[in-house]
């Protein structure tokens, strides 16, 4: 499902790549100083910082309340703060295609200012969180991730493969 903040869609900003960057920097090390933000950014500390005060005022401080508010509500599986045609997108899983609206209803009580963009239904998960789903919706398998240095060592694979198989890890 993706979701507008009024404010930010009113704004109708587009970030640029030091836009992204310092977002992304923040989101690492929210409390980072501006000359650590600045440095990483390959820009002067007031730049990075002007841009995050700039950003603030355009919304994005809003999507942020907005994405806590949305972390809190039981349906919402998860939010992510987004850089494109909608701010947030959230997974929500209800039990029945009938909640959405009831579903709906509730958020735009809850945030009046939210507006609901688009939305997907899933008809079928063939893989959740690197576990490969049957028809089901049963495990059948695992895919592990791979560290992003490169490829594990053997002791570490050979140690995965039993876990996954059931032996000693």
């Amino acid at each position: 499902m993706g979701v507008q903040d009024c404010a930010a869609a009113e704004a109708a900003m587009e970030l640029d790549e030091l836009d992204r960057g310092v977002v992304h920097a923040l989101q690492i090390h929210p409390r980072a100083p501006w000359t650590l933000v600045g440095e990483v950014l390959g820009v002067n500390p007031v730049t990075a910082a002007r841009r995050w005060h700039r950003l603030e005022e355009a919304g994005l401080d809003d999507v942020e309340e907005t994405s806590r508010v949305l972390a809190g509500v039981r349906e919402v599986r998860s939010c992510a703060i987004t850089a494109g045609p909608h701010n947030l997108v959230i997974d929500v899983r209800l039990r029945d295609l009938r909640d959405v609206h009831a579903f709906e209803a509730h958020l735009s009580r809850r945030l009046p200012r939210l507006t609901v963009a688009d939305r997907s239904v899933v008809l079928r998960t063939v893989k959740h969180m690197g576990h490969l789903l049957d028809r089901d919706g049963r495990c059948t398998g695992v895919v592990p991730l791979r560290h992003p240095q490169g490829p594990r060592s053997a002791a570490v694979e050979r140690a995965t493969g039993q876990v996954l198989q059931g032996g000693p890890a």
